[in-house]
């Protein structure tokens, strides 16, 4: 009787033990699947992220295209007010020496 008892217990011990290690391996897939989720939003978020990262140095080339047509414009107005300045100073100095030449400037 005794050898059956602890036959019996043994058997519900490897019941026992292989319902454990199926819980167990339930949590191990039930927290690899966690954490492939996680994994997969972190990917998501990676490339989110590499995606607005691109789109801000686009923009950023796109200023400096800009800046530089700004300095361009700012140095061609510049440029420009030089040389008109320049015959309107050139007339003048004729314009006098013309009229030195004629005698009527006093």
């Amino acid at each position: 009787m005794y050898l059956e008892l602890e036959t019996v217990d043994d058997e519900e011990d490897l019941v026992d033990s292989k319902y454990e290690k199926i819980d167990d391996q339930d949590d191990i897939h039930t927290a690899y699947q966690k954490l492939y989720k996680v994994s997969e939003k972190h990917e998501k978020l990676y490339r989110l992220a590499t995606k607005k990262l691109s789109d801000v140095e686009q923009d950023q080339e796109e200023l400096s295209k800009f800046d530089e047509a700004n300095q361009t414009i700012g140095v061609l107005q510049f440029r420009t007010t030089f040389l008109l300045k320049g015959p309107r100073s050139l007339m003048r100095s004729c314009f006098k020496s013309e009229l030195n030449w004629r005698g009527l400037l006093v």
